[in-house]
């Protein structure tokens, strides 16, 4: 076999798992297809695969085992095959580890109590197997083949994992039988010290005749709320923290918390569970998660067969791409921030198709790039934002490309004044002349989502806005990047202008609120400084009283608000909930969706206002804290 077959035969192989899951493009598929049937080695290759995963779903399917383990398990697998793969390119092997062989392993495996070990244990184990491979690049094939079989009962460890856990379900059954059986073995106390200055919760269970009826125990939400100062990532926070990482040489913070299948700068505790813990956390609960579920339920029922959201058909100002790339921008980034990914989580088909959608119109509409949608830059930041924090998490190769060229469209755009290095913000259209608050804030957010997936973003992108920030918020006498006294008010925003005509401060609250939160995630300004500290004030005097109001302002100020913390954090929040909670539509086609508002900045379309309020309502987990006490 010559060198340029057994290449070849490498990177059919390192490409079956897309294959036979159907990740592939029809192109590649029929190609990979061809080379099966004209090569014994691969096309036993696959057919290996194919039993491999047969013989694990087997054994998986008689156990029982948590309803997020399966995810988990798969994302963990998929990260250790990636890995894999990457050594069998490098050596050009062809062979894979024999499946029977794997399952004559697993059978033996002890399933005592206590030698699981949790979550924890699975990162430990994880990482020890990635770190295993990592090791063994220019090892022979049957080193690798016996790493692979190490891998497989790192699997059923995690298993194990799965199991022990089981039990720990926030749920207690309750009967209707008067006498309790009899009970062998003295039960454990299970304790379970989740929040602080949170009642510990406990699970019993009862055996029944009749089927059992699910409650929960009531949580107390904690008089003390965590904000972004004192929450568990920003304990872990430090000079390589998330919350620390400077994103180019401009300085801007990298915090993006969401989590899902990517993990790496956008993991946060996954599934239903891990977001009430932190919703709690930050002043939210069960009422603020049901209400988030609820609005993506309506959400995905309206998604079209295309992969879309019509802006029309819901009440849309602008229709066609305009209208339809902006809403999906919007529907997606509430899915992305509760953890549903294009690999993970209930909706994830809701969101491949959206990411799909998105991919197959970029450029079609000949913006000027092939990276833009339309030529309205408003519409392009959301779309960019949701593909590149759907890259960050996903980790897809055409999801990540697409992205990268929506980010170079987005850089393109910019305002250019001379040279290449002298930039302002956006306007409404590429290269316009005249800097807008609004569009800004979209696009700067979309830029730090796609630093922190690992995208090129070029610095100057920062540095431009911020120098028409400095330009267009009025901070009095006072400095940007002082300290302001704690009740001064000030550092409104103007909406539209140049920094040679800035129109200081003659903006509304939606776009000062946005301003503090640019300059927040551009870098350079602490809490105290007056371009922060002076709109927080502002925004805890005009705080939302019922719905309708400006989602707009309210979510832009939900953010930073929430950076903010501490009473500004506790004040806005004790009025956004209601607002938002009380005024959720109930029942009907409707149901779970917050009706558009005339006049109040959400009047554009239904899914705009549920998907603004839902990603209001996801600020607990969403975004981890940019700053801590130090």
């Amino acid at each position: 076999m010559t060198t340029s077959t057994v290449s070849a035969c490498a990177r059919i192989q390192a490409g079956l798992r897309d294959f036979l899951e159907g990740q592939m493009s029809a192109g590649e598929r029929n190609f990979v297809a061809a080379h099966l049937q004209e090569c014994p080695a691969c096309k036993e290759a696959c057919d290996r695969r194919n039993r491999l995963v047969g013989l694990m779903n087997q054994t998986l399917g008689q156990m029982n085992i948590g309803d997020d383990f399966a995810e988990r398990a798969t994302t963990r697998l998929r990260d250790l095959d990636e890995k894999l793969n990457e050594i069998r390119r490098s050596t050009g092997s062809t062979q894979l580890p024999d499946p029977e062989a794997v399952t004559v392993a697993m059978v033996p495996f002890p399933w005592q109590e206590g030698e699981a070990g949790g979550e924890a244990e699975e990162e430990r184990l994880a990482g020890a197997a990635g770190g295993m491979l990592a090791k063994l690049g220019g090892a022979p094939w049957w080193m690798l083949s016996g790493a692979f079989h190490a891998l497989l009962i790192i699997l059923i460890t995690l298993i194990g994992a799965a199991i022990m856990r089981h039990n720990e379900k926030d749920v207690v059954f309750v009967t209707n039988l008067e006498k309790r059986p009899e009970v062998q073995q003295e039960e454990k106390e299970q304790k379970r010290d989740i929040f602080k200055n949170i009642q510990s919760l406990e699970t019993t269970e009862m055996v029944t005749e009749t089927p059992a009826v699910v409650t929960h125990d009531e949580m107390e939400v904690a008089d003390h709320l965590e904000t972004a100062n004192e929450s568990e990532a920003a304990e872990a926070a430090g000079e390589n923290g998330i919350a620390d990482v400077m994103l180019g040489g401009s300085g801007t913070s990298a915090a993006l918390g969401m989590g899902g299948g990517g993990g790496g700068a956008y993991g946060r505790p996954s599934g239903a569970g891990g977001r009430l813990r932190r919703a709690v956390a930050g002043g939210g609960g069960k009422a603020t998660e049901s209400a988030v579920d609820r609005g993506l339920e309506w959400l995905a029922r309206n998604q079209e067969a295309g992969g879309h959201w019509d802006a029309q058909r819901h009440g849309g100002k602008h229709t066609g791409p305009t209208g339809d790339v902006a809403m999906t921008g919007y529907a997606l980034l509430a899915f992305l921030g509760a953890g549903h990914t294009e690999k993970v989580g209930k909706y994830k088909e809701n969101v491949r198709r959206a990411v799909k959608y998105l991919i197959e119109m970029q450029g079609k509409n000949r913006a000027g790039h092939d990276g833009r949608w339309v030529p309205l830059n408003y519409t392009n930041g959301i779309a960019t934002m949701a593909l590149s924090e759907a890259a960050g998490m996903g980790r897809i190769p055409d999801t990540i490309k697409a992205a990268q060229k929506a980010v170079d469209a987005v850089n393109e755009a910019q305002i250019t004044r001379g040279n290449q290095s002298d930039r302002e913000a956006w306007d409404y259209s590429p290269k316009g002349g005249t800097n807008d608050s609004s569009i800004m804030a979209w696009n700067i957010m979309a830029m730090k989502s796609a630093k922190i997936a690992g995208l090129h973003v070029d610095p100057v992108v920062f540095t431009g806005c911020l120098t028409w920030i400095d330009a267009g918020q009025d901070l009095g006498n006072l400095k940007p990047g002082e300290a302001a006294p704690s009740e001064w008010e000030g550092g409104k925003m103007s909406y539209r202008g140049t920094v040679a005509v800035p129109n200081k401060g003659a903006g509304s609250m939606a776009v000062t609120a946005a301003a503090a939160l640019c300059r927040l995630h551009i870098g350079g300004a602490g809490l105290d400084d007056p371009g922060v500290l002076g709109p927080c004030n502002l925004i805890k005097k005009s705080l939302p009283k019922k719905y309708p109001y400006n989602l707009y302002y309210g979510y832009y100020a939900t953010l930073v608000m929430f950076q903010k913390g501490g009473e500004h954090w506790k004040a806005w929040n004790e009025a956004m909930k209601p607002a938002l909670l009380d005024t959720q539509r109930k029942g009907g086609p409707e149901d779970g969706s917050w009706d558009p508002a005339a006049g109040s900045g959400s009047d554009d379309d239904r899914v705009m206002s549920t998907a603004l309020a839902i990603l209001s309502l996801e600020v607990y987990y969403r975004y981890l804290p940019l700053y801590r006490d130090k």
